[in-house]
């Protein structure tokens, strides 16, 4: 016999799953740098191995780390990203100082749903970049309920010659906020982790 709550606790489970399923969906459609090529990418879950897709409760304040790669001589960089302002607010753009203490920034704005951030080197040589290096350290807040994308463009990477590497590889992220904070199936874990190892797009510049 099915109770009152039976029918709602089957369309939770159900609205869930949807949103999994949208989760899993864009991990697909997330880039990521080719091994050996210059580009830039997105960590939503900083402190570990490098996570394009993150889980949050709304009203949570978190950080997106920007990494840059592939480029032996980097001296200037610049990037535009874009997210769902519906969901997310961005509340800062922070400099990860790599190339301190040569450091200037060129550009640092936030707009309504758009980020811009370019710095550059004041020095004679560029700083080596060929594994993942923070670059900058975007902050947001989880205002709104459901799935944002965010998508790099406009993005540059040079040496101290003022040659632009390219093209470059560039990797977005996905953040999912919940009203509560549900505990993810394992087997959707280990699904979406399947997906992002199984595929990955890369978008040039």
């Amino acid at each position: 016999m099915i109770t009152a709550a039976g029918p709602c606790l089957i369309f939770a489970e159900f609205s869930m799953n949807q949103r999994l399923m949208s989760l899993c969906g864009a991990a697909l459609l997330l880039g990521a740098n080719a091994v050996g090529a210059a580009g830039i990418k997105l960590d939503a879950v900083p402190g570990g191995l490098v996570d394009p897709t993150r889980v949050l409760i709304q009203g949570t304040s978190f950080t997106v780390n920007v990494l840059a790669s592939g480029a032996m001589d980097l001296a200037a960089f610049q990037f535009d990203l874009s997210f769902d302002p519906a969901i997310l607010t961005a509340t800062g753009i922070f400099s990860a100082g790599v190339f301190d203490p040569f450091t200037d920034t060129a550009a640092s704005s936030i707009g309504n749903g758009t980020i811009t951030f370019a710095e550059y080197s004041l020095d004679l040589s560029g700083v080596t970049a060929d594994v993942d290096t923070l670059i900058a350290i975007i902050g947001f807040t989880a205002g709104g309920l459901g799935l944002s994308q965010l998508d790099l463009g406009n993005a540059t990477l040079s040496d101290s010659q003022g040659v632009a590497y390219g093209p470059l590889s560039l990797g977005g992220a996905a953040i999912l906020v919940t009203a509560a904070d549900i505990p993810l199936p394992g087997t959707a874990l280990l699904v979406g982790a399947g997906l992002l190892a199984a595929r990955r797009r890369e978008m040039t510049r």
